[in-house]
């Protein structure tokens, strides 16, 4: 998939209020009612211990960020982390992602893409988006103004 985020479609979704770019967790909080968000983060090129421990690290991070706030997510990579003990899975694979991520994004109600170029550069990070918009889910891009742990 190519780089999406200058598509006419994305500068669409961003005029018509479906991608927000630049969101604040309050932002986030106060527009997410009770409904369940999708941290959608960077998957690593290579799953090498360092990039597993960071990957999951930084999707760790959000989930708590935003819990602190009050907004429940939910993480495919720390879900596929604790179901099956393993420190990752690929992505890449069309069959894991219809039968591990796709579910989880079809049951949440937006979705949250953490601060990063590394973040927004990965194609599973772009594919949910345009799957999210696609289904009338609200995405938030979150500002770049975070601690050096929640920035890939």
């Amino acid at each position: 998939m190519s780089d999406i985020w200058q598509s006419d479609d994305i500068r669409g979704a961003i005029a018509a209020g479906w991608l927000v770019v630049g969101a604040s967790i309050d932002r986030v909080s106060s527009l997410a009612g009770r409904r369940l968000g999708y941290l959608a983060t960077a998957y690593p090129e290579t799953w090498t211990a360092r990039a597993t421990l960071q990957h999951l690290g930084n999707a760790y991070f959000w989930y708590q960020e935003f819990g602190h706030f009050g907004v429940k997510t939910v993480s495919p990579a720390l879900l596929a982390a604790m179901v099956t003990g393993q420190d990752g899975f690929c992505a890449d694979q069309a069959s894991t992602w219809q039968g591990w991520c796709q579910p989880v994004l079809n049951a949440s109600g937006f979705v949250i893409v953490p601060p990063g170029p590394l973040t927004r550069a990965c194609p599973h990070v772009q594919r949910d988006v345009v799957t999210a918009l696609s289904g009338n889910r609200r995405v938030f891009v979150m500002a770049d103004a975070v601690g050096a742990l929640g920035v890939l």
